[in-house]
């Protein structure tokens, strides 16, 4: 049986992803693995927390708008609540 060479470089390759694949990792890649991730999972707390920093911002902004424009008559009326 004839194996072209597109064949055989898909074969290789399709190998090569197996034996990798199956390789067990090293104490180091593991370390690293969990140094990515921890990173990964920080920078999600602090976009969370930026995130929930300019909402906070962006309210206090808009009461003070308020204040500045209505009366307090208008400003109790509209508070969440009432």
């Amino acid at each position: 049986m004839k194996v072209s060479k597109r064949q055989l470089r898909r074969i290789i390759k399709e190998e090569r992803a197996r034996l990798l694949s199956e390789q067990p990792i090293s104490g180091e890649q593991a370390a690293q693995m969990q140094s990515d991730e921890e990173k990964r999972r920080m920078q999600s707390e602090a976009d969370h927390i930026r995130s929930a920093m300019h909402d906070a911002a962006l309210a206090a902004d808009l009461e003070m708008e308020m204040k500045d424009v209505h009366t307090p008559e208008f400003i109790a009326l509209w508070e969440p609540g009432f």
